[in-house]
């Protein structure tokens, strides 16, 4: 289980700005979150494309980085979200 001052800490090594969930089933398009301010904890979510009626940014935290990671079942999930926050993936 990892918290925000874990996601905040490889975020600050990382130095990633833009966090890679899912692409978008019928364009294609890279959603994900984006890290505004690591010291204000400021952190939206981009929907980004207009096929679904969920478009532009979402206010998002890094609670809900941290809890996507540990909402992961399997051991690859997480390890494979931990190596995309540090920009490996």
């Amino acid at each position: 289980m990892i918290t925000i001052e874990d996601v905040k800490k490889i975020l600050e090594e990382s130095k990633r700005k833009k966090i890679p969930v899912n692409r978008c089933s019928m364009c294609n398009y890279l959603c994900g979150y984006i890290i505004e301010s690591l010291e204000a904890e400021i952190v939206s979510y981009d929907s980004g494309c207009d096929c679904t009626r969920y478009q532009g940014y979402l206010l998002s935290s890094l609670q809900d980085i941290a809890n996507w990671h540990n909402m992961q079942s399997s051991e690859e999930g997480k390890l494979l979200i931990l190596e995309t926050l540090r920009g490996n993936v």
